[in-house]
């Protein structure tokens, strides 16, 4: 259930994006408007961070056990692999935003990637079961 909710989700957002984008000028835009291009490329990005986290993951496994003929790691469930995406897919989302209003620099850069790496330190010792 969660495979479709997420895919009609993207998808559908991801074709009001470019709608938006196509349709509407950056100057003439209210802040409604650009708060929703935000909005909808999160959407975007987090059904598709999801899946390729979790076809990546069984890729990789399927090719180590087909390697080295012995039991690896579990799988990532969709579950886990949508708790991941979800910070991942907020992290373009706050570049975007320090870039827009004065430009991004290097230390910038290293603060949201050390703000991601905790997200994501969070979630897995919180699923850890």
């Amino acid at each position: 259930m969660l495979a479709r909710i997420l895919t009609i989700t993207s998808i559908i957002s991801f074709f009001l994006l470019m709608l938006l984008l196509t349709t509407t000028a950056p100057g003439s835009a209210g802040p409604v408007v650009i708060l929703l291009v935000f909005i909808l490329l999160y959407l975007s990005l987090l059904g598709a961070v999801t899946f390729l986290l979790y076809a990546g993951t069984r890729i990789v496994y399927f090719l180590s056990h087909l390697l080295t003929n012995r039991k690896v790691r579990t799988r990532l469930s969709l579950n886990r692999a949508y708790l991941y995406a979800t910070v991942l897919a907020a992290l373009p989302m706050i570049v975007m935003g320090l870039y827009s209003v004065d430009g991004i620099r290097w230390y910038e850069l290293l603060l949201v990637g050390i703000f991601g790496c905790i997200g994501v330190l969070y979630i897995t010792r919180r699923t850890k079961s």
